[in-house]
Parts: structure tokens; C-alpha cells; sequence
């Protein structure tokens, strides 16, 4: 019986000894696992979010109508700079925002039908019905489409262009409204024209003439050259000139009578040479004749 009760102690010693070890031994795995673990999920994180495999490098445009594959190309590549949150690249086709590149394309086209699909790892391909407006006329809170003649052709679908601010508060209240989406900062890559006097236009009526829609639509590329961005214009019917509002918020006066590209001449040099780095807080600037050139700051120095 001793002999049977000794045995029995010992077995249960050993019992207890061997758990006693397997259970440290699991503790000195477990921190390496957790470890590796930690190391594979941060490289798997790296390689999705930040990787350059994953980055949009092809945009396939399949276009119905007459706007220009290429300038659809340009927008869905300015959508893909900068960053979402502060830190997923906005080119990674995880984080490309389609959303944003749809209201691209209305601030610059009159698109009918249009399809995004991500392809990964790296290929966007778009489908689209549409055309490219010439430009855009604004009044009583109403949008239309004008002619190359400056006619007026038909009304167009608020909803489908991003107004810019000073166009929303030219609206009429009695005008029906599209829902507004958070106001974002407008470039116009089409003329956005605002009718000063915000008078009634029917269809079919010329409310500028063809040599000077031809001068507006000019504009946004001659403009962008020393590098302003543009946001819309306004006018009265008939007026020899019309005022300008850039995307940084100052005003731009220019004539009809004097050629485009002077002015644009006029206005580089003042910006260089006068104005330097006080341009954020420009006011006004008037370049319509070369002996009467001047500006204004918002703070009235």
C-alpha cells in the first residue's frame, strides 16, 4: 500500500510539474506570436492603404457624345491629388472618390448617363453619355445653356452643375432649388455667366453676342496660363465689359473692346510687380485700359 500510495504521489507531482511547464511555455510563445502577428497586420495594413500596387495609374474613358476623353482623363486624375482623412492617398482605388468625381464632371459637362467602376488593382474604367457646354448663362435663379452664338438654347439642370457661392446668392427665392450639397470652392472649367441686371431670358434670345461669348469662353484657359483659377463671370446685356470672380475671391474688371490677351498681359505684370504677395488680399482689380490700370485691397489700403 505504501509502495502503491508513493507511486501514486509521484505520478501526480510529475502531473502537476508538466502542466506547470506547458503553461510557461504557451506564456513565452504567446508575446512572439502577438508580435508577429502585430508585424503581418501592419505590413497587410501598408501594402493595402499605402502600397503603390494599389495606386490608379489607368483611367479607361468611353465617351457618347462630343466632349473630349482626355479632359474626362484630366478630372478623375485632379480628383485622385491630396488625401482622404489626412491620411489614405485619394489615388489608391480603395479611397478614390467617386462622388467627388461626379460633381467634377457636372461643373464641366452636361452628362446624361455615367458609369465608375474600380477594376482592381489599379484601373478605373468610365462609361458616359454626354456633351460639353459652351457656356452657361444665370438669371432669376435659372440656368441656361448658350449657343456659340449666344443664344439661348434650353434650360439646364441645376442639379447636375456645382454652383459656385456668388451664383447661389444671386438665386431668386421663388426659383426652385435643387438640394444644395455642402458648399466647396468652384472652378469653373466652362463660363459661368451671371446677368448683372438679373433680367428674364426666353429661349431662343440672344443675350451676349458671338464675338464676346467667344472672348469668355477664352477666359478660364488664359486665365489659368498665369495661373488664376476662375469662378464665374457677371454682365449686363449689351455692356462693353464684365467683371470676373476668381476661385481666391477677388474680382476682375475687363473690357470687351480691348483684346484678351493685353489685358491678361496687363494683369500679369500688376500681380509680379505691384501687387507680389499681398494677391490674398486683393479686392478688385481693374485691367480694362493700359493708362487707368489699379487695384484695390479688401482691408482699403
Amino acid at each position: 500500500m505504501r509502495h502503491a500510495s508513493w507511486r501514486t504521489q509521484k505520478r501526480d507531482w510529475h502531473g502537476k510539474h508538466d502542466a506547470k511547464r506547458n503553461r510557461s511555455r504557451k506564456k513565452s510563445l504567446s508575446i512572439p506570436v502577438f508580435v508577429l502577428s502585430f508585424c503581418l497586420l501592419g505590413i497587410g495594413g501598408w501594402f493595402f492603404f499605402f502600397s503603390h500596387f494599389f495606386i490608379i495609374d489607368i483611367v479607361d474613358v468611353s465617351v457618347e457624345g462630343d466632349i473630349d476623353p482626355a479632359a474626362v482623363r484630366e478630372v478623375f486624375f485632379d480628383e485622385m491629388e491630396g488625401r482622404r482623412l489626412l491620411i489614405f492617398p485619394r489615388s489608391n482605388v480603395f479611397f478614390f472618390d467617386s462622388g467627388a468625381a461626379r460633381r467634377a464632371l457636372g461643373n464641366s459637362f452636361a452628362v446624361t448617363d455615367l458609369k465608375i467602376r474600380r477594376q482592381f488593382p489599379n484601373h478605373l474604367s468610365v462609361t458616359m453619355t454626354g456633351k460639353r457646354f459652351r457656356a452657361l448663362w444665370f438669371t432669376q435663379g435659372i440656368l441656361y445653356e448658350l449657343a456659340p452664338s449666344g443664344q439661348v438654347v434650353k434650360n439646364v439642370d441645376r442639379g447636375i452643375v456645382q454652383l459656385p457661392p456668388e451664383f447661389r446668392a444671386v438665386a431668386s427665392s421663388t426659383a426652385s432649388k435643387p438640394k444644395e450639397k455642402k458648399p466647396q470652392e468652384h472652378i469653373a472649367v466652362i463660363p459661368l455667366i451671371a446677368d448683372e441686371k438679373n433680367q428674364p431670358a426666353a429661349i431662343g434670345q440672344t443675350v451676349i453676342p458671338e464675338e464676346d461669348l467667344s472672348f469668355v469662353t477664352a477666359l478660364p484657359s488664359a486665365l489659368s496660363d498665369i495661373g488664376i483659377r476662375l469662378s464665374s463671370l457677371s454682365l449686363s446685356q449689351g455692356a462693353p465689359d464684365l467683371t470676373v470672380t476668381t476661385a481666391e475671391g477677388w474680382r476682375l474688371r475687363l473690357s470687351f473692346h480691348t483684346p484678351l490677351d493685353e489685358q491678361i498681359h496687363y494683369l500679369d505684370t500688376l500681380l509680379r510687380e505691384a501687387v507680389k504677395k499681398k494677391r490674398k488680399k486683393l479686392e478688385l482689380v481693374d485691367v480694362r485700359f493700359e493708362n487707368k490700370l489699379f487695384y484695390t485691397f479688401k482691408d482699403g489700403k
